[in-house]
């Protein structure tokens, strides 16, 4: 396969050359599943670029967080809930739901629905997605193609009448027990770029299947030490709000340095990626939130403040003294051209400040889609929701870029029942094609 001039960069392995001629060559519905750090986003990329799927599409996502995350200079993500403008999480009948008579265009002309993170998008809103897309388009189907990882982060609920809901309606809450799911093509991506060390990364994918073995488990907890010995620069990742702003409370008072603040401008954007009042201090620990592949910094960079000038900020990192600039996020909506004959991203909000905030911790769940090179996880009293350790262990780089603050044990590694369920038939379901 010859790709653009321009995603010269890619190493097409085997089974990613497979998925994008796959992309290419039908019209499947896909399901593209894959461990931390595999390259789904850059799937995604390629997907979203007409020169290399000349067709209109969409990318949305279950969160604004992870809507920002995965908008790049030719993504334009926006949230599920914002695109077919749902009311929030409830247990609305499917079939209750309304059209919206200036949306028909836009999805009458839609070829491809991008989902990314559907991990955390849940079965009925799944299922609501497709009802709606067939209102529009008269029944006619929609390409639906989902990436994500059932290990990781799993759909937030948030009271009992909405988990009986799900569980009466559909059988659980996560994405592939929505009816659309039966109809997708589940494909793979296995080849990890995030970490370089095969062991480590074997050990990762056991934790990921709930699968780590006692040596797995004596690998991990030879990384328990006092954060002390750890070094600078290492983010300190908690499970809790609580834990995580005392540290970081804590840290900015026993820096002596006068504060300086950044005030953002806003306009109909939430959450906020960083503070709209930024507080920062010389020589305080920090976290770069944006991606400037021409500079050489990206989201989730540590470094230090170095120095306020009078238009950047200077924060020095292990790969050398960046001069940060005020940062542009969009939040954007979605309309079909008729002169173009295109869809094309618009925006409806926007937020400017400093891609910077305080880092000397940060929750676990904030992590996700992060790449660290230096990680020290507190597991405090345990984990409380499926994949969160998995999503933890899977942001650092290296083994020996991971500290911890206590062993972790068994009960750490939560992964859903349902989940394990669908990973075996999965499995099964591949031995079986394999065999005919």
């Amino acid at each position: 396969m010859n790709l653009p001039s321009k995603y010269s960069f890619i190493e097409l392995n085997t089974e990613l050359e497979k998925i994008l001629n796959i992309i290419q060559d039908t019209n499947d519905n896909l399901c593209v599943l894959g461990a931390a750090g595999v390259g789904k986003s850059l799937t995604i990329q390629l997907l979203s670029d007409r020169e290399f799927y000349n067709h209109n599409t969409i990318v949305c996502c279950p969160t604004g967080i992870s809507a920002v995350n995965a908008s790049t200079d030719n993504i334009k993500a926006q949230t599920i809930h914002s695109l077919f403008r749902l009311p929030p999480m409830s247990v609305i009948p499917v079939d209750h739901l309304k059209t919206h008579n200036d949306l028909e265009d836009l999805f009458v002309n839609l070829h491809t629905l991008i989902i990314d993170e559907i991990s955390m998008v849940n079965s009925d809103l799944l299922t609501k997605i497709v009802y709606l897309l067939n209102q529009y388009r008269g029944g006619e189907p929609t390409r639906i193609i989902v990436f994500g990882d059932p290990s990781q982060l799993a759909p937030v609920v948030s009271t009992v009448e909405e988990q009986n809901y799900l569980d009466d309606i559909y059988g659980s809450r996560f994405f592939f027990h929505s009816e659309v799911f039966t109809s997708m093509r589940v494909v793979h991506l296995n080849k990890i770029y995030r970490q370089s060390d095969s062991g480590f990364k074997e050990i990762l994918n056991r934790f990921r299947m709930d699968r780590a073995t006692d040596k797995d488990y004596k690998v991990i907890n030879g990384r328990v030490m006092d954060i002390s010995e750890f070094g600078n620069n290492a983010l300190y990742v908690a499970l809790t709000n609580n834990t995580v702003n005392l540290i970081n409370d804590r840290e900015l008072q026993k820096n002596p340095n006068p504060f300086k603040v950044y005030h953002g401008e806003v306009s109909n954007f939430h959450p906020l990626p960083v503070p709209k009042d930024l507080y920062l201090k010389l020589d305080a620990q920090v976290m770069i939130t944006a991606n400037n592949k021409s500079v050489g910094y990206y989201n989730g960079l540590l470094g230090r403040i170095h120095k306020f000038n009078k238009d950047t900020i200077d924060v020095a990192t292990e790969y050398g003294v960046f001069s940060i600039e005020p940062y542009k996020w969009s939040k954007y909506g979605h309309e079909y051209d008729k002169g173009s004959g295109e869809i094309k991203a618009y925006e409806i909000g926007y937020y400017k400040q400093f891609p910077i905030k305080v880092a000397y911790a940060l929750t676990s769940h904030k992590t996700q889609g992060l790449t660290l090179d230096k990680m020290y996880l507190d597991l405090e009293r345990g984990t409380f929701a499926s994949g969160q350790l998995y999503t933890s262990l899977s942001r650092v780089r290296s083994l020996e870029g991971l500290g911890l603050a206590r062993s972790i044990h068994k009960r750490d590694s939560k992964i859903s029942s349902v989940i394990k369920k669908f990973y075996k038939k999965i499995e099964k379901t591949e031995k079986s094609v394999r065999s005919t």
